[in-house]
């Protein structure tokens, strides 16, 4: 008998030419590496606003990373904790390096490498919360890599040693203030507890602390100080000089420094004398140790204002004879308070965006800038601290 013939059907057709399709377009994967690092390139030409031919590739090693999101996830994402094979891109446009993550055709921006060597921290709201603490979060200074570092806060101080001082409402009579080491991860230490506590701060060398404390209900402020390493009980009160109300302290060599805003000026005392009765002495004038770490060099100075129509930030460079370079402006921002570290590299900013409560980081040198997480309450401070994936960014990108 003669073979029966086989008539192609329309479905096996279309898999046929679909096979095709697949033998001779699907990209090698030397084209697809290729294709990935376009992909980024556009990405931070458009970010930076830099020409695509002055920005390279100068480092690329194949990774697995810990999750499908490549090692940078976001506050409220959903992850999948599955091992994702894919590839660590550093690209290079003028002195600034910057870190990408890649998996196929999906890829991620880490930010400036030097964005790593600081953090972001902010508070999100618990609900139904009784005593309105909130969870105190650290991201990245792009807005990734979020963890839980206190829980039940309702303020946070950001140390120049990379400690933490935080304060926890404990009722509607009492707070406490809590101490985070750096590098510690846990609840903390109690340092105090009392009615009401405000601006606290630690010395040079981290060994102690001072704040702006109100006893009980009605009672006048002090201020309060003790040894880092003492109990709560041996902490000592200065009553504040006659006639000033409670400001801001700030740590100076010799000890601490209330200053009181007057009119259109300010007035500075120093309380020192700590281990003994304490003596308050009025500085005609004080060198405040945030001027001298928004000093660039000899030469410059870093400035960032709010421009007078109220509806924008301006970050600048400015040099001892006045000259200006503006690094960034900021439209649609009603800021609230700005933070740095000492000899700055990027300052975070801290207010209204867009009429929504945001934050957003700048970098000094180049004038980028990079947009912090929303849905946080209250300000968003930057932190002398890695934040959460830098050992395992570190590991990836060692020679």
């Amino acid at each position: 008998m003669r073979p029966r013939l086989q008539v192609p059907t329309r479905q096996s057709l279309f898999t046929v030419l679909a096979l095709l399709a697949m033998t001779f377009f699907v990209p090698s994967p030397g084209t697809a590496r290729e294709d990935l690092a376009g992909r980024c390139r556009q990405d931070l030409a458009q970010r930076t606003s830099s020409p695509l031919e002055g920005i390279s590739v100068v480092q690329r090693r194949d990774v697995l990373f810990p999750d499908a999101a490549l090692g940078l996830p976001r506050p409220g994402e959903v992850v999948a904790s599955v091992q994702t094979p894919g590839e660590i891109l550093v690209l290079q446009v003028g002195q600034t390096s910057h870190l990408y993550a890649g998996s196929g055709r999906t890829f991620r921006y880490g930010g400036p490498l030097g964005a790593w060597r600081h953090s972001a921290l902010f508070l999100e709201e618990i609900p139904d919360e009784p005593n309105l603490n909130g969870r105190l979060i650290q991201t990245s200074l792009v807005g990734t890599n979020p963890r839980v570092v206190l829980a039940g806060v309702n303020d946070f101080a950001p140390q120049r040693d990379g400690s933490l001082l935080a304060i926890r409402r404990t009722s509607r009579s009492g707070h406490d203030l809590l101490y985070l080491a750096p590098g510690e991860e846990g609840p903390g230490s109690r340092l105090y507890s009392t009615f009401a506590v405000v601006h606290p701060i630690l010395n040079s060398d981290g060994t102690r602390w001072a704040a702006l404390e109100r006893p009980h209900v009605g009672g006048g402020w002090v201020l309060v100080t003790n040894s880092l390493k003492a109990s709560p009980e041996t902490a000592r009160r200065f009553t504040l000089p006659e006639g000033t109300r409670p400001g801001d302290l700030v740590w100076a060599e010799g000890g601490p420094v209330l200053r009181v805003a007057a009119s259109d000026t300010k007035r500075f005392w120093q309380l020192t004398d700590l281990e003994g009765e304490g003596t308050w002495k009025e500085l005609k004038v004080f060198a405040s140790p945030e001027g001298r770490d928004l000093m660039l060099n000899k030469s410059e100075s870093l400035q960032v204002v709010q421009m007078p129509d109220g509806q924008k930030v301006q970050v600048a460079r400015v040099w001892f004879n006045g000259d200006t370079r503006v690094l960034a402006t900021v439209p649609e921002m009603q800021m609230t308070e700005f933070s740095y570290p000492p000899s700055p590299d990027f300052v975070v900013i801290s207010g209204r965006w867009q009429d929504e409560p945001r934050a957003l980081a700048v970098d000094v040198h180049t004038g980028q800038v990079l947009s912090l997480p929303a849905g946080h309450h209250g300000p968003t401070r930057l932190w002398m601290a890695p934040p959460a994936g830098r050992e395992l960014l570190e590991g990836w990108l060692k020679p």
